[in-house]
């Protein structure tokens, strides 16, 4: 039975012992504790410091991240970037990385708001307003290009492409003049000028450009088609069919990225698709060279493989059909 003595006796047993479990505690609680308190206290220093560098050496970070990541997403949130690291992420997708052409013309743009005096990142900007069809914004930064570098000849040449496109031929033919003036030894620009004369009807003008494009490039294949459908509608159905002939055999050669290198700035993803092109109007204007000789057999194996080439939907099938049925006697 318990007596009050026993019961006093058991409290005061169990008071000293809940004091001493407390004694303990506390002695371990002061252990632990002054590294438990280091351990936040370098962490907030460590911490701290990452932030002074974001801080203070934010276009080094964001520059790190482009660099190293190729990601200018995280690149552009971690800092506002230098004008020079928004040209190389405007280049990376417009000619040496990923091809997109809206993002390369956001990174120019925002470089240009800071330093609007860099006239061949006003260039690059024209060419990709060129190559989406903004005409108007394609001259303006043509123009602009010409203001703050004269001597940069490649400007006259877009700018002259680019008034072809909106059918402003005298402009495009001064421009293309002033080209060849400067560099009168690349092919190309005979063949646009050419090309030009050749949608004004002025086939004369257009074969005398293009026999000064071949006495610098005479196995091109660009500038022989050239000559052999200008020689078509010239009727000179003889030395078109030499002409065609050559081209397509040199067409046969060419590997996409060949066609590519004639057209830089193009989506690589189009490079067979162009290439094939050629090949369809070579084949077509072969087809209507020996139609108009009489040779109708090669006429039409020529034609057949046209509609073999191209897709369905083409406009030009019809034409085609058209002239196998009535021209040849189908």
């Amino acid at each position: 039975m318990l007596t009050r003595r026993r019961y006093v006796k058991l409290r005061r047993q169990t008071r000293r012992l809940f004091s001493k479990i407390l004694r303990i505690n506390e002695k371990l609680f002061h252990r632990i504790m002054p590294s438990f308190v280091w351990q936040i206290f370098f962490v907030a220093i460590i911490t701290l410091f990452f932030l002074s560098v974001l801080y203070w050496q934010k276009d080094a970070v964001g520059r790190f991240a482009w660099t190293y990541f190729k990601n200018d997403s995280i690149a552009i949130a971690l800092s506002d970037l230098d004008a020079r690291t928004l040209n190389e992420i405007g280049e990376y997708y417009f000619n040496s990385g990923a091809y997109d052409t809206e993002k390369a013309r956001f990174y120019f743009r925002k470089s240009l708001q800071q330093n609007d005096s860099q006239y061949f990142t006003h260039y690059q900007l024209g060419r990709l307003y060129f190559l989406n069809g903004l005409f108007p914004l394609a001259i303006r930064e043509f123009n602009t290009t010409l203001e703050l570098s004269p001597a940069f000849p490649r400007t006259y040449y877009m700018r002259g492409l680019t008034y072809a496109y909106m059918k402003r031929f005298d402009s495009a033919i001064a421009d293309f003049n002033k080209f060849i003036e400067i560099i009168p030894n690349e092919w190309a620009s005979y063949n646009d000028l050419a090309w030009i004369y050749f949608q004004q009807g002025d086939f004369e003008n257009a074969l005398e450009i293009t026999d000064k494009g071949l006495e610098y490039a005479s196995a091109n294949v660009w500038l022989r088609m050239m000559r052999g459908v200008v020689l078509l509608n010239l009727k000179d159905y003889q030395n078109a069919k030499q002409e065609l002939t050559v081209a397509f055999a040199g067409y046969e050669k060419l590997t996409p990225e060949d066609w590519g290198r004639a057209y830089p700035g193009n989506d690589p993803a189009w490079l067979e698709e162009g290439l094939r092109e050629m090949g369809v109007i070579i084949r077509f204007n072969l087809g209507a060279t020996y139609a108009k000789l009489g040779e109708y057999e090669n006429a039409e194996r020529e034609m057949r493989m046209f509609l073999a080439t191209v897709s369905e939907n083409d406009p030009r099938r019809e034409e085609v059909r058209k002239f196998l049925e009535e021209g040849l006697g189908e």
